[in-house]
């Protein structure tokens, strides 16, 4: 296949316990993808790169990344740079990554950002499948455009998908897209074509614990964050208010403007911390955690059942990853009782 028409890449990975600590027991891959050698930096868990060494995605690149924990099994994964979505002239790139964790076994899922540049095209999605008692931590974050340089995310389209479950069971199902293109999805009625545009949809199963004990002065705080709103019962994906609520489920299906004060409200970065087997002690420990510079922007943490869900916007991805990893630092020991190694990448 030639690059004009695309380049499909898979990876499939699988890890279990060997005496005293996780390897990489199986790896499978074809084209583009691939990972270093695993790290030991605190013993039993494996730390684990995961590499795209063509640097960048483009219109009709497909690729699929999945990874299964045995039982016992602790790995932590991240990769050394940003992935990078670059303008298409109009086939959609594929990016699709699912994660299995089975009893027992923990995942650390801590990967950079997502960077959609101008006229990018893509659709993804994560899939966080947990069996019986395992754990996970992790976080996905994605920038429209590069604002740092002062570029907004015009002209392409992005289908963002994250679903947690355990023993099938939907914890967390939540979808974002922003665009105007047809080729992923036409908007719904009574929005224009030609402007960006959201949609959200969210699922739990009990309820939600106060988003709002902790407010910032002088900032959005809490109040405007893109947090479940225990006011309402709702979800404010991105600040909507309007859902549906259950006894068994809350959700939101909504279609807003980019820049619409219901939308992203203009913030090109959107980000989401989940913490799986987490209680109200955690939910405390990890807003005492957040840095004073979170501040400026708008950042919410709750409790969906046992599911720790922190949610930001801002303007520059480098203040999300420092509260979100500073939430990691708080949550580590707490939940997995190990103190926070961060990866040797993170130094560079």
């Amino acid at each position: 296949m030639s690059r004009a028409e695309g380049w499909g890449a898979q990876l499939a990975l699988e890890f279990a316990p060997r005496a005293g600590r996780t390897v990489l027991a199986r790896k499978r891959q074809h084209g583009p993808l691939t990972v270093q050698r695993a790290f030991y930096p605190e013993g039993t868990p494996c730390h684990l790169y995961l590499l795209h060494p063509p640097g960048g995605v483009v219109g009709g690149d497909r690729l699929e990344i999945a990874a299964q924990l045995q039982p016992g099994a602790h790995a932590l994964m991240t990769a050394p740079g940003a992935a990078k979505f670059y303008r298409s002239a109009g086939p959609v790139a594929s990016l699709q990554q699912r994660l299995q964790v089975d009893d027992g076994a923990v995942l650390e899922w801590l990967p950079p950002e997502s960077i959609l540049f101008p006229g990018a095209r893509l659709r993804q999605r994560l899939r966080v499948s947990l069996q019986g008692s395992a754990r996970f931590i992790g976080w996905e974050l994605v920038s429209l455009g590069r604002p740092v340089i002062g570029e907004r995310f015009e002209g392409g389209a992005a289908d963002l998908g994250l679903r947690i479950e355990r023993d099938g069971r939907p914890l967390l199902s939540e979808r974002l897209r922003v665009g105007a293109d047809d080729q992923l999805g036409a908007p719904p009625r009574g929005i224009e074509r030609s402007r960006p545009w959201f949609r959200a949809h969210a699922l739990g199963s009990g309820p939600v614990s106060g988003a709002r004990d902790r407010a910032c002065e002088g900032s959005a705080g809490l109040d405007a964050a893109p947090s479940l709103d225990a006011a309402t019962g709702g979800v404010a994906a991105t600040g909507v208010d309007a859902a549906t609520s259950g006894d068994a489920t809350i959700g939101l299906d909504a279609a807003i403007g980019l820049d619409a004060a219901t939308g992203l409200r203009g913030w090109p970065v959107t980000a989401t911390l989940i913490a799986v087997g987490a209680d109200a002690a955690d939910l405390a420990a990890a807003r005492a955690a957040l840095p004073l510079d979170s501040c400026g922007w708008p950042i919410g943490i709750t409790l969906l059942d046992d599911l720790l869900i922190a949610r930001a916007l801002a303007h520059r991805v480098e203040p999300v990853l420092h509260a979100f990893r500073a939430i990691w630092q708080a949550l580590r020991p707490r939940l997995l009782g190990l103190e926070a190694s961060a990866p040797r990448i993170w130094a560079t």
